[in-house]
């Protein structure tokens, strides 16, 4: 399978906490070019959901957070944050 240099998120890539704890997935393909939306991701629980943003059940780590300036989430990934 060959990586598509056009994606910044591939459909099924795990969103986890800063601790590693799994709690969603990318539900489809992000292109580099286009924002990361509500749409895209899926978790695996009904989450804490803090002003704007996402938190992990377990230990409570943000996994999401929503810019309501450029309505754009930012995701935690095993590599790091994703916007």
């Amino acid at each position: 399978m060959f990586a598509n240099k056009n994606l910044k998120a591939r459909k099924g890539d795990l969103i986890v906490c800063q601790n590693g704890h799994r709690v969603g997935h990318f539900f489809r393909d992000v292109l580099q070019d286009r924002k990361i939306e509500a749409d895209d991701l899926e978790f695996d629980a009904e989450l804490t959901r803090p002003a704007h943003g996402y938190q992990c059940l377990t230990c409570g780590e943000p996994v999401a957070t929503f810019s309501e300036k450029d309505r754009t989430f930012s995701v935690y990934r095993a590599s790091g944050w994703l916007s």
